[in-house]
């Protein structure tokens, strides 16, 4: 969900957030983890979209590109230690 809101801080409604936003929902499906459900999702992405929901630390938008391969690579992680 992170990921998801760094995405769209980072370019809004770009194909780099709407990735984000559908691996979420894959993941969900795939590991059914039992803390975030596809309506947590869907709400995070009205909540963004609507500008109710933010980072909680402001970023530096000169800072995205790294940003957002970081937390990839740590999204990446997680999924792969869920095999």
């Amino acid at each position: 969900m992170e990921y998801m809101k760094l995405s769209f801080a980072c370019d809004g409604a770009s194909s780099t957030y709407r990735a984000s936003k559908a691996a979420a929902l894959r993941a969900i499906k795939q590991y059914d983890p039992s803390n975030y459900t596809a309506r947590d999702i869907t709400g995070l992405d009205r909540g963004l979209r609507d500008g109710a929901m933010k980072l909680a630390t402001p970023i530096d938008t000169s800072d995205c590109e790294n940003l957002l391969i970081e937390a990839k690579s740590d999204l990446d992680d997680l999924v792969d230690k869920a095999h």
